[in-house]
């Protein structure tokens, strides 16, 4: 997939018979579009985590990401826990 992106562009997903990826098997498979957004996938993190695990708890001491998740601060990874639980996800410092 990286590579027909490369060659086709960021809509290569959108374009693409599934027959060309699975063979005769794509009929067994869907084929989504509806793409999660990133940054509230690792927002949610902060609520999904603790209630699956229980070794972990909230609000977080700590928070590391990639090095490519730097860019857009800490609000949209942040914010989705908010609503959920009206705390921060992020122990005070």
């Amino acid at each position: 997939m990286a590579k027909l992106v490369e060659r086709d562009g960021i809509d290569a997903w959108f374009d693409l018979d599934p027959a060309a990826l699975l063979g005769a098997e794509a009929d067994a498979y869907e084929k989504a579009t509806d793409v999660m957004d990133v940054w509230f996938d690792s927002g949610v993190v902060h609520h999904c985590v603790p209630q699956m695990r229980t070794d972990v708890t909230a609000p977080s001491d700590l928070y590391l990401e990639g090095s490519d998740q730097h860019r857009a601060g800490s609000t949209p990874r942040s914010s989705p826990r908010w609503p959920c639980t009206a705390a921060p996800p992020i122990e005070p410092c």
